[in-house]
């Protein structure tokens, strides 16, 4: 039997859920370098953890790199909050520069 995860009413598999972090970390990833540029201009050096999840999850990011609508489109139906829980493992670091 397939381990599960509960958020909120909806049930996501241990692969799903795994899945959904992968394509977190790997919108950071694409997004990291002109992120940090901007801080960089505007004398910042770094970034918090939930501003890092703010932006990958920020207009959609994350679709591109889940490849998965169906997945997605069950994702976006958790609250702003539950979608922050879920991604969080993906993002270890307190800060983030």
């Amino acid at each position: 039997m397939k381990k599960q995860s509960v958020v909120l009413d909806l049930v996501f598999t241990e692969v799903e859920v795994k899945k959904i972090q992968s394509a977190a970390s790997a919108t950071w990833e694409y997004i990291a370098g002109d992120t940090m540029t901007m801080l960089s201009e505007s004398g910042e050096s770094s970034i918090s953890r939930a501003e890092v999840i703010e932006l990958t999850l920020d207009a959609d990011r994350i679709r591109q790199f889940l490849r998965d609508e169906k997945l997605y489109d069950r994702f976006k139906k958790l609250s702003i909050e539950k979608q922050d829980k879920l991604v969080l493992p993906a993002f270890p670091y307190k800060r983030y520069a």
